[in-house]
C-alpha cells in the first residue's frame, strides 16, 4: 500500500501531526461534542420524526397496501417498493401522517425524484423539481430534461 505522510490537525494554531482523520485526538473528542451538540440544536432535523413510532406505523401500512413502485407500476414494470415517500414533502408543507399524501416507491425512483425536487444534496427548495436547472452533464440532468419532454409532451411525471 502506498504510504502518506502525516497531516497536521485541522484545529486551528494546532500543530501535532495525525495519520488519518483529520484531527488530533484531543480536538477529534471537541470536534464530535460539537457536532453533536449542533445537531441536536437544529430545528430542521427530521431524524426523529422518521423514527417516531407513529412513523413506522403508517409506512408498513402503505407498503402493505402498495407493495409495488408507483412509478414503475406507470411504466408498466412490476417493482417491488421499499420506501414510503410524501408526495408533497414535509418541508414543502406536505401533511407528515396523512396517508393521501404518501407513495410507494422503489429505492431508486425515490432518489431520482428527491433529487429533482431539491430535498437532498443542498440543490433548492420549494419550487419542484420544475425549477431546478442542473448541469447538463450531470445524470440528474438527463432525468430532468427527459421529465420535461415528458410533460411537454402531456405526460405527467409525478403528482405533486
Amino acid at each position: 500500500m502506498p504510504w502518506a505522510p502525516n497531516r497536521p490537525c485541522r484545529e486551528p494554531l494546532c500543530s501535532k501531526l495525525i495519520g488519518s482523520g483529520g484531527y488530533c485526538e484531543e480536538h477529534r473528542k471537541a470536534n464530535d461534542r460539537r457536532y453533536n451538540r449542533d445537531r441536536r440544536r437544529d430545528p430542521n432535523r427530521e431524524d426523529g420524526f422518521y423514527s417516531s413510532t407513529a412513523w413506522r406505523r403508517l409506512r408498513i401500512i402503505q407498503l402493505r397496501e402498495h407493495p409495488l413502485c408507483a412509478d414503475c407500476l406507470r411504466d408498466g414494470r412490476m417493482t417491488p417498493a421499499t420506501v414510503a415517500d410524501h408526495k408533497i414533502p414535509i418541508k414543502q408543507g406536505g401533511a407528515a401522517l396523512d396517508p393521501s399524501n404518501l407513495q410507494s416507491l422503489c429505492s431508486s425512483c425515490h432518489s431520482r425524484k428527491s433529487a429533482l425536487e431539491g430535498s437532498r444534496w443542498g440543490l433548492p427548495r420549494g419550487g419542484g423539481w420544475q425549477s431546478l436547472e442542473p448541469h447538463p452533464r450531470t445524470a440528474a440532468a438527463r432525468l430532468y430534461l427527459s421529465a420535461r419532454e415528458m410533460e411537454e409532451g402531456g405526460i405527467e411525471t409525478y403528482r405533486m
